[in-house]
């Protein structure tokens, strides 16, 4: 089936038509909608309303015309619920619609692929051969940039020895971000680790599968905090990719640090993995504007009362920004860094790490005596600058969450 890329603004007044037309309106009017539109606008449905989409799904599949069914079978392979696999198998068991039901019993092994699968009794075409059993076998993580998002590879088995590649990127504040995956050979996934371990400008690690998979589970949390749903291509590894993580093969944070190190923690942000390091410009854009208005002054005052001026906006932004939720978060991201410093044996630069976590989870501990998050915060305000004098463009620096 083509998918042309949908138009958001033909899904959303599409949309819009089908919440009018639940309960018993015409349908008539749909006619020149096409098939991704309708099924998109569904499955935009379905996050808005829940089950109330089933009984709208059913009339379209019963309407008698080939468009709205193709539009409501393509919506049906992309919401796993019995619901949708029940609907889907009464009308590829029944006698109408002949040029739908390949599409139909298409999408009812999508919905069998991410683990919709009807029992016997419900069962009213004939049967599909079970997903041989898989498990995740390796994994490869990068580092974390500057906006949170990190790069996941598992390499899953099912138990005919076939692999499989599985490819997301998470983020700290959304989630999931992309998600792809489908069978690979031993030779390409060579060559494109080769590919990637040379073009990625962050470290690229193996790991153990608990561990993605722990991060994978920590991207679901935020999708369900903020009521939003992971890229649909999830749907298929969900079941695999979800299964509790051994605390063993967890990232080990350690309790003990050495205070002392704190004073050098500023020094992270000289490593070429913590180069898009900094908070966000556009959060401190008054703060950068009033910087650069006192580093343009024409008073004359002396270098002290310049710097000490400087200071005071550096702490009102740290003040500002990091408070418990930020904190919590940049923490997180060092902890994972601690982790990757220590595989690739930089002992130093995972205690410098460790430590600053350390600091930031701690109540106790005021932000804006930590060099760490003093510098952090001047790159931003630098930045902010730069972008005030039109010398860097605001996108090209923004640290808001983006895919890969």
């Amino acid at each position: 089936m083509v998918k042309p890329s949908a138009n958001d603004a033909e899904v959303a007044a599409c949309l819009a038509g089908l919440i009018e037309r639940a309960a018993s309106a015409p349908l008539d009017d749909l006619g020149d909608v096409s098939a991704p539109i309708l099924a998109e606008a569904l499955s935009r449905y379905h996050r808005r309303k829940g089950a109330d989409v089933f009984p709208l799904l059913e009339r379209l599949l019963e309407s008698g015309r080939d468009d709205l069914g193709e539009g409501a079978i393509e919506a049906l392979g992309k919401i796993p619920d019995q619901r949708s696999a029940r609907l889907l198998s009464a009308f590829v068991s029944g006698k109408k619609h002949d040029g739908l039901r390949g599409a139909a019993r298409r999408a009812l092994y999508r919905l069998g692929q991410a683990g919709v699968v009807l029992n016997a009794a419900e069962v009213r075409s004939r049967p599909f051969v079970g997903r041989p059993a898989e498990r995740p076998v390796k994994s490869w993580s990068s580092g974390i940039d500057g906006s949170g998002s990190r790069a996941l590879w598992l390499l899953v088995e099912d138990s005919y020895g076939a692999l499989s590649l599985v490819t997301l990127v998470v983020n700290d504040q959304v989630g999931i971000l992309d998600c792809a995956g489908g069978p690979i050979s031993k030779k390409k996934l060579a060559q494109r680790l080769q590919e990637v371990t040379a073009s990625q400008k962050l470290p690229w690690l193996e790991c153990a599968p608990e561990i993605a998979i722990s991060a994978i589970r920590d991207a679901l949390a935020i999708h369900d905090a903020m009521n939003t749903p992971p890229p649909a291509a999830f749907s298929r590894w969900r079941p695999l990719l979800t299964r509790p993580a051994s605390a063993s093969s967890m990232i080990e944070t350690g309790d003990s640090h050495d205070a002392a190190l704190l004073d050098h923690s500023a020094e992270l942000l000289d490593l070429p993995e913590l180069g898009g390091w900094f908070v966000d410009p556009e959060a401190v854009r008054s703060e950068g504007l009033e910087l650069l208005e006192a580093r343009e002054s024409r008073l004359v005052v002396n270098d002290q009362i310049k710097a000490e001026r400087e200071a005071a906006i550096v702490d009102r932004a740290i003040d500002r920004i990091f408070t418990e939720e930020p904190r919590r978060l940049w923490a997180k991201r060092l902890s994972v860094m601690a982790w990757f410093f220590r595989e690739t044996r930089r002992e130093r630069e995972a205690a410098l790490a460790q430590a600053t976590a350390h600091a930031l989870d701690d109540p106790d501990k005021a932000p804006r005596h930590l060099p760490f998050v003093r510098q952090l915060v001047r790159r931003g305000l630098d930045l902010a600058s730069e972008v005030v004098l039109g010398r860097v463009k605001r996108e090209d620096v923004s640290r808001s969450p983006r895919s890969r």
